[in-house]
C-alpha cells in the first residue's frame, strides 16, 4: 500500500510541475520519442526538418491529446497517449535514443499507416541495468538499431528484434 501511495504522490508531484498544451499535434513525417535527447547532434544526418517531439517524461503534457482519449471512452494512461500522439501525428519515421521500454514496445499494427522506429544508441549499460530495463516484457521491436559495440548488439537482440548496425557512438565520431 505504502508503494501505491508513493507512486500516485510522484504522479501528482510530476504533474504540478508539467507544462500543459491545448494545441492540436500537427502532422510531421519525423518524431522524435521523449524530449530526452532530441538535442542530440547526431539527428543531423537523418533529419532535414524540423522533428515533432513526443514528451513521454511528464515535463509536458497534451490536454487535447487527453481530451481525445476521453471521448473515445479510454483511460488516459501513459500508453494510450502515446498511441494517440502517435495516431494524430502520423510520423514515417520515429527516432529515439534513449532507454524507454515504451519505444520498444509501441506495437506498429495498431496503426492505419506505416512507419519505422530507429533507435540510436546515447549511452551505455551494464547488464543489471540493462536487465531492470528489459524486465518481463516481451514483443519488443524495432525496425533499425544504431549500436556501439557487438556486445550491446548480442544483448540488445536476446529482447529486442530489429536490424542492428554496429556505428560506435555517434558522439565519439562527430568531428
Amino acid at each position: 500500500m505504502f508503494k501505491f501511495l508513493t507512486k500516485i504522490f510522484h504522479q501528482l508531484a510530476r504533474l504540478t510541475k508539467a507544462e500543459f498544451h491545448f494545441k492540436k499535434p500537427y502532422q510531421n513525417d519525423i518524431l522524435i520519442f521523449d524530449k530526452k535527447g532530441s538535442d542530440t547532434p547526431h539527428f543531423k544526418y537523418f533529419l532535414t526538418k524540423k522533428p515533432a517531439i513526443l514528451h513521454v517524461l511528464g515535463e509536458k503534457i497534451n490536454l487535447y491529446i487527453i481530451f481525445r482519449l476521453l471521448l473515445k471512452f479510454k483511460i488516459p494512461s501513459l500508453s494510450s497517449y502515446i498511441e494517440e500522439s502517435i495516431k494524430i501525428i502520423r510520423p514515417r519515421i520515429i527516432f529515439h535514443n534513449s532507454y524507454n521500454i515504451r519505444f520498444f514496445q509501441i506495437n506498429k499494427k495498431k496503426f492505419n499507416f506505416k512507419f519505422k522506429k530507429i533507435f540510436t544508441q546515447s549511452e551505455l549499460k551494464n547488464h543489471l541495468d540493462f536487465k531492470d530495463f528489459i524486465g518481463e516484457k516481451k514483443n519488443l521491436s524495432c525496425d533499425n538499431l544504431f549500436v556501439w559495440s557487438e556486445g550491446m548488439k548480442i544483448n540488445l537482440s536476446k529482447y529486442i528484434i530489429g536490424n542492428y548496425e554496429i556505428v560506435g557512438s555517434f558522439a565519439n565520431n562527430e568531428g
